[in-house]
């Protein structure tokens, strides 16, 4: 009888291990996920914290449900074994344990007889479904909540103490105000366009340190963009389209545009010697040269008397020097730049 009763208390042995295994992994991933989320809410980083409490609440809980909870007892056996529809009761042998009687001998023969025409393998493991749940939930969170805390420390994400904070203190949001002074119009890159006048505007919200966007301008037909005013700053000469970056306080943006001026009409040259003559010798200072008036530029002598009155006296003076001392072709030269200033 004890043979046989051995092969059942091992089969339901196996079974309470089988469950105190799942409810020990239940525990020690909540209690993973629990040691993950804490580190994740406060930035705690140490690598070794997590591994370690699960080993350490898987052990601690394992034991505790299979000693406590699911470890098999000749009572709980046989009770397990009269459901398999014995014709003596496995637990009325128990209970008349000790007793000599032959009614009480005469039972536990019975029931050691009827106990050997079953196989141990005909008791099935009996896991409660909830116990598979909790299992299945608790592994779900901790692989969830590790897999978040690892992202968090490697930068990816931000951490639960970040977000936290943000709740509690979100980041300031500033107006950019765009306008324009002139005429023109300025427009976003997503193709709103926007006419603008000096009561019309463009306004960006930012958060804090962030950029804004990239606002173009469209001056008028004969207007240019002359530069951006800030606040009542002077204006400064930029390009044409702006992009504020950084953003750490209001603004009011002006585009400043100005008008191109009509190109004026050019004059002719003035003055002694360029008079306008009307093509026959008359006019303001004209000649019998188209106009030009020589009669000032040509006295260079003394301002009183004309080149032209010397020129031939002054010719041959100057032929007659160089003819003792200059080659022909220097001779030559001097000749040639006579002719050039001949009157």
């Amino acid at each position: 009888m004890d043979e046989i009763f051995k092969k059942f208390y091992a089969r339901l042995k196996k079974e309470g291990l089988l469950k105190a295994a799942l409810c020990a992994v239940a525990v020690s991933f909540g209690v993973l996920a629990l040691t993950a989320f804490i580190c994740w809410m406060t930035a705690f980083t140490p690598v070794w914290i997590c591994p370690v409490t699960f080993v350490v609440s898987a052990a601690l809980s394992f034991t505790l449900f299979y000693f406590l909870l699911f470890r098999p007892d000749f009572k709980s056996t046989a009770a397990r074994m009269d459901a398999l529809g014995l014709d003596e009761r496995m637990i009325t042998m128990h209970e008349l344990a000790g007793n000599n009687s032959a009614i009480s001998n005469v039972q536990r023969a019975d029931a050691a007889a009827s106990a050997g025409k079953l196989s141990a393998k005909m008791l099935k493991f009996c896991v409660p479904a909830i116990i598979i749940a909790f299992a299945a939930v608790g592994a779900a969170l901790g692989a969830t909540f590790v897999t978040v805390d690892a992202l968090s420390e490697a930068g990816i994400i931000k951490s639960g103490r970040q977000i936290a904070d943000e709740i509690a203190n979100p980041p300031a949001e500033y107006k950019l105000k765009y306008n324009v002074y002139g005429n023109g119009g300025l427009y976003l890159p997503d193709g709103l366009t926007r006419a603008l006048t000096n009561e019309n505007e463009i306004e960006i919200t930012v958060t804090s340190g962030e950029d804004g966007k990239i606002v173009r301008t469209s001056p008028d037909e004969g207007w240019f963009l002359a530069g951006w005013k800030v606040n009542d700053g002077n204006y400064v000469m930029s390009d044409d389209y702006r992009l504020d970056g950084n953003v750490t306080e209001s603004a009011t943006i002006t585009a400043i545009y100005e008008e191109l001026e009509a190109p004026e009409e050019e004059e002719g040259p003035t003055g002694p010697g360029f008079g306008r003559g009307n093509g026959d010798g008359s006019g303001d200072g004209g000649n019998d040269k188209g106009g030009l008036n020589r009669s000032d530029a040509d006295l260079v002598i003394d301002g009183e008397t004309n080149y032209g009155d010397t020129f031939e006296q002054d010719l041959n003076d100057a032929m007659q020097n160089a003819g003792d001392s200059l080659s022909s072709g220097e001779t030559d030269i001097i000749g040639d730049f006579f002719d050039t200033i001949a009157p």
